[in-house]
């Protein structure tokens, strides 16, 4: 081609409609390319812990040390990771298809991780317990919206579970008369109270793994009360492990 040749229009149309083509087909093997990773590694976790062993030394068979596993176990016959103490410390990082509540096991204790897309720093502290038994507590700092919706339902049901127990030993305690109709209204507030917590939870999240698994929890459970829910759920949650153990409770409490 000559210095300064201009190529026909239709040509240069041409050209160009194929580097379109291209760029295009090239994007669209990209993104099947990362559908896996998003359909099965949506939730990316980290989970960090530390070791106070003030009360007995690190140097009690007790104690953990550098050195012991430390495992991470997924219901359901899921996998299960192994890690070692180092530097008095562990960590494990993973990725999940879904929110999921494993179970780190160390020793003779363990503790519940709420798991979702979130950072997670457990600092187990030895505590003396009944008896003179020494154990350890288990702290942890997140900011899992899983965690905190878990922490947020269950404490206030414990609470009005607590003040539930205290008005009915009162009323077994009272005599006919004012006080004790006091005790009895302010029961049956309290009871609806309990039985609004979940509700409101229920309708805030519904269709969520996280909700189906935190609703077997519920003291007020029964099928009459959480079949719709359960009937709404995405076919995924329906199919995971926490939407059939939800199924098969609510089949057992079927009238």
């Amino acid at each position: 081609m000559s210095p300064g040749h201009i190529l026909p229009l239709a040509r240069t149309h041409s050209l160009l409609e194929n580097k379109l083509i291209m760029k295009r087909y090239a994007c669209f093997v990209n993104l099947l390319l990362l559908l896996p990773l998003f359909s099965f590694a949506q939730y990316h976790y980290i989970i960090e812990g530390k070791f106070d062993n003030s009360k007995l030394g690190d140097a009690h068979p007790y104690s953990f040390k550098d050195g012991d596993s430390v495992k991470l176990e997924f219901p359901e016959a899921g996998p299960v990771y192994t890690t070692v103490v180092k530097n008095g410390r562990f960590r494990f990082e993973g990725d999940a298809s879904t929110p999921s509540v494993p179970m780190l096991n160390l020793k003779k204790t363990g503790a519940k991780v709420f798991l979702d897309s979130s950072r997670y720093i457990y600092t187990f502290t030895q505590e003396e317990f009944e008896k003179g038994k020494v154990g350890y507590s288990a702290e942890v700092e997140t900011t899992s919206p899983f965690y905190h919706l878990w922490r947020s339902v269950f404490e206030k049901s414990g609470a009005l579970e607590r003040k539930r127990r205290e008005l009915q030993q009162l009323i077994e305690k009272s005599g006919p008369g004012y006080e004790k109709n006091a005790y009895l209204e302010e029961l049956a507030m309290v009871e609806r109270n309990l039985s609004d917590l979940f509700l409101k939870a229920a309708a805030d999240h519904k269709g969520t793994y996280e909700m189906t698994y935190i609703l077997t929890g519920d003291p007020n459970f029964s099928y009459d009360r959480y079949i719709r829910f359960y009937n709404e759920l995405p076919d995924s949650v329906k199919n995971s492990f926490y939407g059939q153990r939800l199924y098969k409770k609510l089949m057992a409490e079927k009238k």
